[in-house]
């Protein structure tokens, strides 16, 4: 019964930071795959434990050991970036040797110096402190828990009535997370994007350069745009923000639900799993593009094993052109009835690439500092987008094709000293890319957000009278 105290001290440092990670984001993280990753840890522990115990002959002295090298082991990241601030030329390599060091050192003094019986009282603060704060992120969790078990949707109920057609055009529906509009690109970048919009143009494209959404946060835009409603709010604050019943709503959401009675069979491009694909006829299946996004990549990336985890920018520009490439090959796949649903996470950041295509240094990935990072992303997804667009274009001049933003770029809410007054900023982080093709008509979409964009759109494709949301009715700004 003496070891049970070690063993539970061991399992709750070892499990904290996954335990920690899926209670902050119940609705986006699976269960299974954060206890995986817990596991890993936890067999680390006990391996750990088992060799030291060969050395130091006393369970409680090697459990404690190990419980110093694990809380070491991941907390690495922050320790270097720590370290770093006071010697800047430390590398990895530096910091691994450094803390090897230090457990040695800890380690033969817990072995020489300290009695069992204060190892095992050790342990006992280490299991009852980690044990606390588990038990603590349970309790503000299980709100969150019940939901993602429970929750039924409260979205409003349109009164929409529509009945399975044949022949209905394709529809191609992107939306690129963070492409600023017209004036966000001239407020933040200095740059004017006319050439781009007049490519669209070229095209046929109806484009409304001076439209907002509501909200300038993707969890929160893309739950009401896809239930073309303000069904989803943001406090104020994402920490208390209710991201659970966002990710709820997204599940077959209204904008699915329509088009799928209409007749339309599903055709999902999303790497990053971020929109519900269950109702998929089509689906790509490209490895992930956001790693990033994995509960493996956010637990281990902060451990010493991160240069593991490290992601180069050639494998997020390779998932890219691939999702293009397949968004072109979308009109052989149905003449009619096919409904293509893409959702880039680009030109969000972690940036990967250059306006020419070549693959972005790695040190910018997250350089918000320089708007030419952001640019120059954005100006290479300019050329795709125009590719892709020709392309649908000529091998189904019949389609509509529909390309959107969530946000626009936000230096607001990252750059808070150059940018104090974040209600000032609002305004040009919520102006985003719209634009429709509409069978090279005229569509009368200028000034609309994104909501009542698509709104317009089904009215006028299968004859519904859904009016124009006011976006003063929204409370979530």
């Amino acid at each position: 019964m003496k070891r049970v105290v070690p063993l539970i001290s061991m399992a709750a440092l070892a499990l904290y930071p996954c335990v920690f990670l899926y209670f902050q984001n119940v609705s986006e993280c699976s269960f299974l795959d954060v206890m995986l990753c817990g596991l890993v840890l936890l067999l680390m522990g006990g391996l750990g434990s088992l060799l030291l115990f060969a050395v130091m002959r006393s369970f409680d002295k090697a459990v404690l050991t190990s419980n110093i090298f694990m809380l070491l082991f991941v907390n690495f990241v922050l320790i270097q970036d720590l370290i770093t601030k006071f010697f800047v030329r430390t590398y990895y390599w530096h910091v691994l040797i450094f803390l090897a060091f230090v457990v040695l050192t800890v380690g033969a003094l817990i072995k020489n110096l300290l009695t069992a019986e204060n190892a095992y009282m050790a342990n006992g603060i280490v299991g009852i402190t980690f044990g606390v704060l588990i038990l603590i992120n349970g309790i503000f969790a299980v709100p969150y828990i019940v939901a993602k078990l429970n929750m039924e949707r409260s979205k409003e109920q349109l009164n929409i009535s529509t009945e399975e057609r044949e022949h209905l055009p394709n529809i191609y529906f992107m939306v690129f997370d963070e492409y600023g509009g017209t004036e966000n690109l001239k407020h933040y970048c200095g740059y004017d994007n006319t050439g781009f919009y007049s490519d669209l143009r070229k095209l046929g494209f109806n484009v409304s350069e001076a439209s907002e959404n509501e909200a300038y946060y993707t969890g929160v835009v893309m739950t009401n745009l896809l239930n073309l409603d303000y069904v989803g709010e943001y406090s104020g604050d994402t920490s208390t923000t209710d991201w659970t019943t966002l990710g709820k709503l997204r599940e077959n959401p209204v904008l699915f639900q329509i088009l799928l009675h209409a007749g339309y069979k599903l055709n999902m491009v999303d790497a990053d799993n971020f929109l519900d694909a269950s109702n998929a006829d089509f689906r790509f299946t490209g490895v992930s593009a956001s790693n990033e996004l994995s509960e493996e990549y956010i637990i281990f990336s902060k451990t010493a094993l991160y240069p593991l985890f490290q992601k180069s920018g050639d494998e997020d520009l390779d998932i890219l052109n691939d999702m293009f490439a397949y968004i072109q090959q979308a009109p052989s796949l149905q003449k009619e009835n096919l409904w293509t649903m893409a959702y880039f996470s680009t030109p969000h950041d972690p940036w990967f690439v250059n306006a020419d295509g070549t693959p972005l240094n790695g040190a910018d990935r997250s350089n918000w500092e320089n708007p030419n990072i952001y640019l120059g992303q954005l100006k290479y997804l300019n050329k795709k987008i125009i590719e892709a667009a020709e392309s649908i274009i000529r091998q189904d001049p019949n389609c509509i094709i529909v390309l959107q933003s969530d946000h626009g770029w936000r230096p607001g809410t990252i750059l808070k000293d150059k940018y104090p007054d974040l209600e000032k900023e609002a305004g040009y982080m919520r102006n985003i890319l719209n634009a429709v093709y509409y069978q090279n008509t005229t569509v009368d979409i200028e000034g609309l957000s994104g909501i009542n964009t698509l709104r317009t759109v089904l009215n006028t494709l299968l004859g519904l009278d859904l009016p124009a949301l006011d976006p003063s009715e929204y409370k979530g700004h």
